[in-house]
């Protein structure tokens, strides 16, 4: 059977950067790293803070790679997991790592965070059968709906 590769995009790209990552930036960096850099968004808009920050963006989508070198200083095409040794120690020292979605932390603790919740205007439509769910499932109805009103949760953290 041969094999068939598929690039699923996480997030589709766009030129929104999140700001409360923006805000979670100390605004004098020398050197950062965004892992799952997009678009460079975010690279775009810190750089228009800190236009002295050597900015690497590294992007496993090729299509998102092409797009962010226009706002990163330099864009690695590669996934961080599987990237060269070579490569991945070029990238230190660094003031700032940023896993904007794609940290699946060990080893760390959360030193600074919130929920994210965005407006949107049809959520009422959705939530009684959220609430349905839960009842059905046996789970409280109030906590599955609080549960569905974050768009992200937005977390600092450092190492244990």
């Amino acid at each position: 059977m041969p094999e068939i590769e598929c690039l699923m995009k996480q997030t589709p790209a766009h030129d929104r950067h999140n700001p409360d990552v923006l805000r979670l930036m100390p605004k004098n960096l020398k050197r950062v790293v965004e892992v799952g850099c997009s678009s460079g968004a975010l690279a775009r808009a810190y750089m228009a803070e800190n236009p002295v920050c050597e900015y690497t963006g590294i992007e496993i989508d090729p299509e998102y790679a092409e797009r962010a070198k226009a706002s990163c200083g330099s864009v690695i095409c590669a996934d961080v997991e599987s990237m060269s040794e070579e490569v991945f120690l070029s990238l230190f020292p660094s003031d700032c790592w940023v896993f904007g979605d794609s940290l699946e932390s060990t080893g760390y603790h959360i030193v600074e965070g919130h929920s994210r919740v965005a407006d949107e205007p049809a959520r009422q439509n959705v939530m009684p059968s959220i609430r349905a769910m839960a009842v059905a499932t046996g789970s409280d109805p109030q906590v599955a709906e609080n549960d569905s009103l974050a768009l992200q949760y937005v977390v600092k953290e450092a190492a244990a």
